[in-house]
Parts: C-alpha cells; sequence; structure tokens
C-alpha cells in the first residue's frame, strides 16, 4: 500500500511539472488539471485490486512522462494535443501508444504521434491518390494502427529494434506488413508515401537517408518533429509543399521530389 502511495504522490509531481512548464493562461491550467482529475476517475473506476492499480499507475507515470516530452514543445496546441490523447485513451484503450527511451547514439527514442497529428495528416492526404504508404521507424505502431485499422490505407512499417519489432507484430494483417530492417537499407519504390517521425538521432544518418529517398520516382515525404538543420536537408533536397509548425522542433512537413 506504502508504495502505491509513494507512485501515486510521484504521478501528481509527474503532472504538476507538466502544468507548470506549458505556456498557456491560468485558465487553461485549470482545464488541464481536471482532464489529470479525469485520469484519476478512470484508474478508480477500472481497477479495483491494490496490486493490478500499482500496475496501471506505473504505466499511466511513464505514459505522462512520455507526454510531457511531446508537449512541452506544442505551446499553444498544448491543450489540443492532450485532448485528442485523452480520447484516443478512452476511444482506442491506448493501443500501440507506447514510449520507450533508449540509450542509443544512432536510434531515437520510439515516442509515437500524437493522436492530432495523424487526424491532421490523414486530411491532408485525402486527395494523393496513394496504394501504399511506408512508415520509416514504426516503433510499436501507432501510426500503423491508425492509417492501417482504423483508416484502412495498405501500409508497411520498418523497425530496426528487434524487440520493439516483435511487440508490434500483431498488427499484421491484409492491410500491415512490417520488416524487422534498417529504414538506410530498404528498398521504398513500391511506395507512394513515406512517413518518417524523426527515428534517425544524428544529421549524417539523416542526410544519408534523404540522399536515398530523393533519388525516387513520383512519391510524397511527411517529415514530423525534425530540428533546425534537418528542415535545412529537407529544404535542399526536396521541395515542400506544406508545413505545419508548432514550435522550433515541433512540427509536419508534406514534400515530393524536387523536380516532380
Amino acid at each position: 500500500m506504502n508504495l502505491y502511495l509513494i507512485t501515486l504522490y510521484n504521478l501528481h509531481i509527474t503532472r504538476f511539472k507538466i502544468i507548470k512548464n506549458i505556456k498557456i493562461k491560468l485558465i487553461k491550467k485549470l482545464i488541464l488539471f481536471e482532464f489529470f482529475i479525469f485520469f484519476d476517475f478512470i484508474l478508480a473506476k477500472n481497477v479495483i485490486n491494490i496490486g493490478f492499480r500499482l500496475i496501471t499507475l506505473f504505466k499511466v507515470m511513464k505514459y505522462l512522462k512520455g507526454l510531457f516530452e511531446i508537449i512541452k514543445n506544442y505551446n499553444i496546441y498544448s491543450l489540443i494535443i492532450i485532448y485528442n490523447e485523452l480520447y484516443y485513451f478512452l476511444k482506442f484503450k491506448n493501443r500501440f501508444n507506447e514510449f520507450k527511451f533508449l540509450k542509443n547514439k544512432y536510434e531515437s527514442d520510439p515516442i509515437p504521434c500524437s493522436f492530432y497529428t495523424l487526424k491532421y495528416i490523414e486530411k491532408k492526404i485525402k486527395d494523393f491518390k496513394l496504394k501504399k504508404i511506408c512508415d520509416l521507424g514504426s516503433g510499436y505502431g501507432k501510426v500503423l494502427f491508425y492509417f492501417g485499422i482504423i483508416k484502412k490505407y495498405k501500409i508497411d512499417g520498418i523497425e530496426i529494434n528487434k524487440e520493439i519489432y516483435k511487440n508490434s507484430l500483431v498488427l499484421n494483417n491484409t492491410n500491415i506488413r512490417i520488416y524487422n530492417k534498417s529504414i538506410l537499407n530498404f528498398d521504398y519504390q513500391i511506395y507512394d508515401l513515406m512517413i518518417i517521425n524523426d527515428p534517425l538521432k544524428t544529421v549524417t544518418d539523416f542526410l544519408n537517408l534523404i540522399n536515398k529517398l530523393k533519388f525516387l520516382k513520383r512519391k510524397f515525404f511527411i517529415f514530423i518533429n525534425i530540428n533546425s538543420k534537418k528542415q535545412e536537408i529537407v529544404k535542399n533536397s526536396l521541395k515542400i509543399i506544406d508545413q505545419k509548425n508548432f514550435s522550433k522542433n515541433r512540427n509536419i512537413i508534406f514534400c515530393k521530389i524536387k523536380y516532380l
């Protein structure tokens, strides 16, 4: 019981840090606090056994820490991001919305796209006449789940981390295929659209990927949350057709081959 109370206390500290660091007006912070109270309601309603409640608390803490890393840079979009994540949590039982912090100098941490970002992308690509999509660095599979199962697109995922890859294999169906490969050594000729949620840490690896992609014929690309150096590479190598900026390093960039 003491461990449960300590965990609950740490959860509230995490919430306080999230609310304190988001640059929004006081009234909006109060609304955000109400969202967190709603989390408590879900926890109390659905988890009665103390042991299971403790496990659930650990999961919620992990989720909130990851959520904090995502939304602290979204500024005025923070509330809408949180609202959509709560909707996803309730509607889809938070499926494939997993975080993992890797100690790896080459691979980025597999932090999933926000549900708001996925919905925004889907609205934008409706007129692209796509036959097949590829998610480069598919992680636990939130992008695959959204486009392949919810929206019924044909989509493949590429994930180099073997443990994460194995966890995502439950998504394999007629619309989805997942490969345990490096995105730097993969053939993308069959895809019309590639989604890149910044899976590579180093600028060198990112440049190598872009140099591979820019010679493909009649392809579209979506880059998510890339920093200023990577944005410059994209700008110089591809043609940007649309862009939404949340902050300096939080963005959605729609591109196509420069001479298409």
